[in-house]
């Protein structure tokens, strides 16, 4: 029998390796520019709105204040502790 869409809310360990390999594969250092539709501020910068920002989501990936080791493949880190896969809104695919 093929797998169907309708399976993937099963394949728990499946989307976790997807993930993981999302998180850790870079195939565009960066990404389309984007517009700032409210003010924001990060480190004390202070972007208004209209500014084009281009992200880089390397760098929230490879983070190790966000991820524990993260150059290390490891799709367990998108389990939780009752075998479910967890989607993570920091993995921008």
């Amino acid at each position: 029998q093929n797998i169907q869409m309708e399976d993937q809310k099963s394949l728990h360990y499946c989307n976790a390796i997807i993930q993981d390999v999302q998180r850790l594969a870079n195939i565009v250092t960066l990404n389309f520019t984007r517009m700032v539709s409210s003010p924001v501020t990060i480190d004390g910068y202070h972007i208004p709105v209209g500014t084009g920002v281009i992200p880089e989501f390397s760098i929230v990936h490879m983070n190790e204040k966000e991820f524990e080791r993260p150059d290390f493949f490891s799709p367990d880190r998108h389990i939780n502790e009752k075998g479910e896969f967890i989607k993570d809104p920091r993995i921008t695919p």
